[in-house]
């Protein structure tokens, strides 16, 4: 497209008689630049592919969808690499060995290759700005088959699902659990505010949740992110079915009891979960720095919050002998 153009030139090394494929990639964008070969046409997981930067083009093979899925092979099937840029144009170019083992098979005869290419927008390992994929015999220069690149529909997707998941789990789910634990003493209004903040979050969660569902085409586990973030989700499903039959308080029956530790239970352990998933989920997007910073800061105010009223609480019992919750136990 108008961003990325791609050069070949087939070789043969006169001293052994291997073929070569010199390869130039050009873009007009300001970061890496990558080029693979997939496994399955148009998928990422699976294929090798070169990608470089200024001072670095390398072979790596892509076994997720994440940064961490991005392994760099060895030994190297390329020669003669460079990167440059200049006048706003970025050129890689590296000699691939077309007899390379444990590489999918790059084809000069009269049949297509598959390739899948990206735009990175910085000089490091990141998610990508603008991707796709294309088919094209190396022989004849004839391009067959392109995928459409929705990188700007992805992103867009990426980023309300990100924000939807935040307001979720960083806002709603805290702070209804704040109100279950903390603020009884204010009376029947602690349980309107912790049965809202559940449902606006059980609501807002799924909507991100069916995003997540469309950018990746459907349930995968292939980084750490999207297991945690399928189980996180498959868990407030289960609270939610589990918060409607719920049993009255008084009397205090078996049954209410047992509910109880159940719903805290698995309550403890979606407020554990969603942290480390939201973690998750930065580091598989590349996220800058200071975000990743900002929501540390975020959740340890949280986290100190929930101490520091608990020390208090305990306190003032201890004090009075009179628990801070009392006053609204019969809910």
């Amino acid at each position: 497209n108008s961003e990325y153009k791609i050069y070949w030139t087939l070789v043969t090394e006169p001293a052994s008689g291997s073929p070569y494929l010199d390869f130039a990639v050009e873009s007009s964008g300001p970061g890496y630049l990558a080029v693979g070969w997939p496994l399955t046409p148009g998928k990422m997981v699976g294929a090798s592919a070169v990608i470089g930067w200024e001072g670095s083009v390398k072979e790596y093979h892509l076994e997720a969808q994440s940064v961490p899925g991005v392994k760099e092979l060895t030994p190297s099937a390329l020669t003669e690499t460079s990167f440059t840029t200049e006048n706003g144009l970025s050129v890689m170019k590296f000699r691939r060995n077309l007899e390379a083992a444990d590489r999918p098979p790059i084809s000069t005869a009269e049949v297509e290759t598959n390739f899948i290419w990206s735009i990175g927008s910085g000089n490091e390992l990141a998610y990508h700005t603008a991707r796709g994929g294309f088919s094209v015999n190396l022989a004849s220069g004839v391009g067959g088959a392109v995928s459409e690149d929705n990188s700007a529909q992805l992103a867009a997707a990426r980023t309300a699902h990100g924000i939807l998941m935040f307001i979720s789990w960083g806002i709603c789910a805290p702070f209804a659990v704040l109100a279950a634990r903390f603020f009884k003493h204010l009376g029947p209004i602690w349980f309107k505010v912790h049965a809202g903040l559940q449902a606006t979050n059980f609501v807002l969660s799924s909507c991100a949740f069916g995003v997540a569902i469309w950018m990746v085409g459907g349930v995968d586990f292939t980084t750490p992110h999207r297991g945690l973030g399928f189980f996180t989700y498959i868990f407030a499903v289960i609270q939610v079915i589990v918060a409607i039959p719920r049993p009255h308080p008084d009397p205090k029956t078996p049954v209410r009891i047992g509910w109880e530790y159940f719903h805290k239970g698995l309550g403890c352990t979606l407020i554990l979960l969603s942290p480390i998933t939201i973690f998750y989920g930065l580091v598989t997007i590349g996220a800058v720095l200071g975000l990743i910073i900002a929501y540390a800061v975020w959740l340890s105010a949280l986290v100190f919050f929930f101490v520091f009223k608990t020390v208090t609480a305990q306190s003032a019992k201890n004090e009075d002998g009179i628990p801070m919750t009392s006053t609204a136990s019969a809910l």
